[in-house]
């Protein structure tokens, strides 16, 4: 009796055990799904035509084991076989690649809107636009560039929509004479950015057209005085610090000043060495890069007076 159905006992005993460790291995790593969004690619895009998407993304369900859900953004791939089509308007079914073990369950959306032109290419011309404040000194009364004309190619949609070609200078970062590289946006009429098209050159050399109002001259300062030294004293040095004064002045007046005075020092007032601040004269039109002001020192010393000859005897005084 024990013996009996031997083969049939052990069948179910080896059921039950995978029974077993199938129960133990969903329990540690469920089946579960999870929904990613991933580029649509297309593949075989006839040369000479250009591609416009109506869905640049697709969200794909994907059901599997747990352990294998990990990075699939990069793992999982949405294309569009585009492949022997001409120029015109499709909607293409998107095909899922996913990876090994896990199965695709929905993809919205399933078909994308696909438009096929052929590139055209046209002349288009650049208009430059200045914006910001010039360097220190000069007034920009407008700006050369070149190319006058780019190449603008891509969709003919797009590029019959582009009506001129924009550079916007900013002054600020220009010195008038030197071209600066611009980097060229296509618009339409109304103004708008035309995406999606390429410019040939991409970038414009601007050239600021300017005149110089101001200028900077660097000047010896020339301390003035007034009046005399109290009596008994005379004037040994006078020095002014700092020496040189830098003057700017309108470009039109350039070349007429030779040095800066400082205001009068009234000597009589004077007793000794002295160090004072004393305010520059500035000409009207013009003024200083530096402080207005200027330190003048005066060394005086005592004027020496004459020694009497010693008398000598017998000799009776003079005077």
């Amino acid at each position: 009796m024990l013996h009996r159905n031997l083969p049939l006992k052990a069948a179910s005993i080896l059921l039950a055990i995978f029974l077993w460790f199938w129960v133990m291995l969903n329990e540690e790593n469920p089946l579960t799904q999870r929904t990613v969004e991933v580029p649509v690619v297309t593949q075989g895009v006839q040369a000479g035509l250009a591609l416009e998407l109506g869905s640049r993304t697709v969200k794909v369900t994907l059901r599997g084991l747990e352990q294998d859900m990990a990075d699939l953004k990069n793992e999982v791939h949405a294309v569009v076989p585009c492949v022997g089509l001409a120029a015109g308007s499709y909607r293409l079914a998107v095909r899922v690649q996913p990876p090994e073990d896990l199965a695709v369950v929905g993809v919205r959306p399933m078909n994308v809107q696909v438009m096929l032109e052929k590139i055209v290419s046209q002349s288009k011309p650049v208009e430059v636009k200045l914006v910001g404040e010039p360097i220190g000194g000069f007034d920009v009364k407008s700006a050369d560039f070149s190319p006058k004309q780019v190449q603008v190619s891509g969709a003919g949609s797009r590029v019959d929509r582009t009506t001129h070609v924009v550079v916007t200078a900013d002054l600020a970062r220009m010195v008038p004479g030197v071209p600066v590289p611009v980097t060229a946006h296509a618009l339409d009429g109304s103004g708008v950015p035309v995406e999606g098209v390429d410019i040939t050159p991409p970038r414009v050399n601007v050239t600021a057209i300017a005149e110089r109002v101001v200028v900077t001259e660097t000047l010896p300062v020339v301390p003035r005085t007034q009046g005399a030294l109290p009596r008994g004293l005379r004037l040994v040095s006078v020095q002014v610090d700092p020496p040189i004064v830098t003057l700017v002045l309108p470009a039109a007046r350039a070349g007429e000043m030779t040095h800066i005075d400082t205001e009068a020092l009234n000597l009589s007032s004077v007793r000794g060495n002295v160090s004072r601040a004393i305010r520059l004269v500035v000409p009207q039109g013009a003024s200083l890069a530096e402080d207005e002001r200027v330190t003048v020192t005066l060394r005086v010393e005592p004027i020496p007076q004459p020694v009497a000859p010693p008398q000598q005897p017998g000799e009776e005084p003079q005077g």
